[in-house]
């Protein structure tokens, strides 16, 4: 939070917990669910994380 540009040219990875629900949040403001306008380049990094895909409802 509070960052209004996020360039990432490594790796973030989110797996380390065996169960998917990790949040990665980029805002440019200070208050949690308010947007701040944040923005997040990739410039070639890259994002693990783990999914559950299902049937949904």
């Amino acid at each position: 939070m509070g960052v209004s540009t996020f360039s990432n040219s490594g790796v973030i990875d989110l797996t380390d917990n065996a169960v998917a629900g990790d949040v990665l949040v980029i805002s440019g403001g200070h208050t949690a669910g308010v947007s701040g306008g944040g923005v997040f380049i990739a410039n070639g990094g890259v994002i693990n994380l783990n999914t559950v895909l299902n049937e949904g409802g």
